[in-house]
């Protein structure tokens, strides 16, 4: 009994288990200069893919963008924004297959990564983040 308890939590751990269902984006007035700030939610399917996306800074993101969806259609979902200063946005996320990581990416002029991982609230399957002046946060 006690190794069937074992080995059923050794498999809930080797499965995905992240899912988003809604987004909520909110610009500063004074964000990124006062210009817009594009932003992508991407979810990721594949453990090997996380830890090559978290090497990226967002400019390389942003640079290596369609090529990252085109290799990887089954492992990687991509969901982009363009938020202007003053703006908030409230979007669904379509049902996908649950992921193993949630990461952001936003293009601030500033130097700077510009990555977040992100988790779903304690209120449920939803991310929420807030883009100040020089780098996004989430709330």
């Amino acid at each position: 009994m006690a190794a069937l308890v074992l080995l059923a939590s050794c498999a809930t751990k080797d499965a995905p288990t992240l899912t988003f269902e809604s987004v909520s984006l909110t610009a500063v007035e004074a964000a990124n200069d006062n210009s817009p700030v594009a932003v992508d939610l991407l979810l990721v399917r594949d453990q090997a893919l996380v830890d090559k996306l978290l090497a990226l800074t967002a400019a390389q993101w942003f640079q290596q963008r369609a090529q990252f969806e085109a290799d990887y259609p089954k492992d990687l979902s991509v969901y982009g924004w363009e938020i202007v200063p003053g703006q908030t946005l409230e979007d669904k996320i379509p049902s996908t297959s649950p992921a193993w990581a949630g990461i952001v990416f936003t293009s601030y002029h500033t130097a700077g990564a510009h990555r977040l991982r992100v988790f779903p609230a304690e209120k449920g399957p939803s991310v929420s983040l807030r883009l100040e002046a020089v780098d996004a946060v989430v709330k």
